[in-house]
């Protein structure tokens, strides 16, 4: 509740305050930036082809599974799962 006070505003962004571009702001003399699409539009629907695979994240650029990697990568989980582990054993035993 404000009390009838005037509610203080704040410039949005890039607008210029006093005729000055506000830091953050579009640079003068330098294009916007066009904001990307987190999703994909409408005509470039997901087909069932280009599902990801969990072992194309353990292949090396020339196509070969990366064992290294892939062992890395188990000797984290089991890091995480036994740090996790004795918290959820406490809530599952009461």
């Amino acid at each position: 509740m404000h009390y009838g006070r005037p509610i203080p505003r704040r410039p949005l962004p890039g607008k210029p305050v006093s005729g000055r571009p506000m830091p953050g702001g579009p640079m003068p003399g330098r294009p916007t930036p066009v904001p990307t699409r987190p999703f994909p539009l409408q005509n470039q629907a997901y087909s069932p082809s280009a599902k990801p695979n969990v072992l194309d994240s353990f292949k090396t650029p020339d196509g070969n599974l990366d064992f290294e990697k892939i062992s890395t990568t188990a000797q984290q989980v089991m890091n995480i799962y036994n740090q996790v582990s004795p918290m959820i054993t406490k809530f599952i035993k009461k």
